[in-house]
Parts: structure tokens; sequence; C-alpha cells
């Protein structure tokens, strides 16, 4: 359906980009001089028209028109870095998390709070839009390699790996977990840990990318003993994905995370 719906929200934009409406061509025209090629901005835009109609739904309500929308909008373009993205990456970074930090085993309570917190946050994705498992799981592989990205000033291109419409995702999912993306939560966090030195990344992101790493094996697991999006029929057995979307998904950080130390 994610898929059909993409393709409506992309001819659409094809045709007011054709029509020269002012604000469509604006954004178009900003993604393409940021680096984007015209197919992957068109895509964005697409991305950006699913948004704005999916929060139009839940809203009930016009807060705003289309044109609006894109006039109010902070956009994050996705512009092509030094290196490409692929499979053997997301391996590399699961050997580098599970040697740096360890690994969750399977029927563990450590971090039980956080990951749910993060299955909190996937839940409402699939809810709202269509997010299937396998698009789950290349979205934690992006923010994973965007934060190690943080470490190793290296740039990625993922335009073979996914969509737009992931890469959107990801951005979103991420504002909850990164305080660099994210001033409310480094606000909270400076109060616990330097996050202007460097040499706080570890303390800061392990605890994520273990969880991050434990839902990552979750979903290859139910997908492949429970079939297609299993991961989020057992996520909502534990969760109300009602709740969440009215009362708002929590930030992954609870007062203890910080201090939670490696468990081997």
């Amino acid at each position: 359906m994610s898929k059909v719906l993409n393709q409506t929200f992309k001819e659409i934009c094809g045709r007011q980009l054709a029509e020269n409406q002012i604000e469509v061509v604006e954004m178009y025209e900003k993604a393409c001089q940021a680096g984007m090629s015209e197919e992957r901005a068109l895509d964005y835009l697409a991305f950006l028209l699913e948004c704005y109609t999916r929060n139009y739904t839940i809203q009930k309500e016009k807060t705003s028109s289309w044109r609006d929308y894109l006039k109010e909008v902070t956009p994050i373009f996705h512009v092509p870095g030094e290196y490409l993205f692929g499979h053997s990456d997301e391996r590399h970074n699961l050997r580098k998390i599970n040697r740096r930090y360890g690994k969750i085993r399977s029927g563990s309570d450590r971090l039980r709070e956080e990951r749910l917190r993060m299955e909190g946050h996937l839940l409402v994705l699939n809810e709202l839009f269509d997010l299937s498992s396998r698009e789950a799981a290349k979205l934690l592989h992006v923010v994973i390699n965007q934060l190690f990205c943080r470490e190793n000033h290296r740039t990625y291109d993922y335009t073979d790996y996914t969509s737009e419409r992931v890469l959107g995702l990801a951005d979103h999912f991420a504002v909850s977990l990164n305080p660099y993306l994210n001033s409310a939560l480094y606000e909270q966090l400076s109060t616990q840990i330097d996050l202007a030195d460097p040499r706080s990344f570890d303390d800061l992101f392990q605890n994520m990318f273990l969880c991050m790493a434990s839902i990552l094996d979750e979903l290859t697991y139910y997908e492949k003993n429970s079939g297609k999006n299993a991961y989020f029929h057992m996520a909502s057995r534990v969760l109300s994905v009602d709740d969440l979307i009215q009362k708002g998904t929590r930030p992954f950080y609870t007062d203890k995370t910080i201090e939670a130390k490696r468990e081997d």
C-alpha cells in the first residue's frame, strides 16, 4: 500500500511542478541545488506531501494549506556523500557495536524501558506511514550509520540503499534519540554529560546502539519465523499505538540511561 500511495503522491507533485506552482517549484529547486538528483528531489517532495496529508488526517482539521506547509517546513535534503552505503556497511556497523559495547541477550530485561520507548516510535511509524519491518530495519541501519558518522566524519550516499521516504522517516526517528538534533533533549542531557566533548560519544550513544541492534535482531527473527510485519503485531500486544499517537511517544533517554554500564 505504501508504494502505491508514494507513487500517487509523486504523480501529484509532478503535475504541480508542470503547472509551475511556486512553492512546489521552489522546494524542488532547493533540493536540486543542494545536490539531489531530479528524481530524488521529486521523491522527497512526494514524501513531504505524504507527511502533510497524514498529519491532516490525524488532526481532523486543516491547520494550513499544502503550499503554506512547504513554506513552514524545515527540509532535510539527503545529498549523496562520498561513500556508498550497502549491506556490507550494515554488517560492519553491527560487528562494531558488538565489539565495543557488547550485546543484549535474547530474553534479557536489560534496557527494557529504553527499548520499549524506541519500539513505540517504530510502532507509530508503522501505523501512520505503513512502515514495513524491512523498511524499519533499513531505517535503523541508516540511523546507526549516521551516528557513527559523528565520530568518523564520513559522508554516505544512500541512493541505492533505500528510498527518500525511508530516509525521511529516519530523520523523524533520529530526532527522538539524538540530542544534537533535539534542543529540548540536549538541554535535558546537558545536566548529565558534557555534550560538547567528543569523548562523550560512547557514554551518550552506547545504549542507543545496543537497543537498535537488539531490535534489528527481533525484526529479523519475527519476519523469518512468523512472517511479514510480525514484529509490529508483537509490539502492538505490549504497546498501545492509539495511546502513543494521542499522548505522544517518549524520548529514548530515561533518568538512568546514561548511567547504565556495559554488561557482558
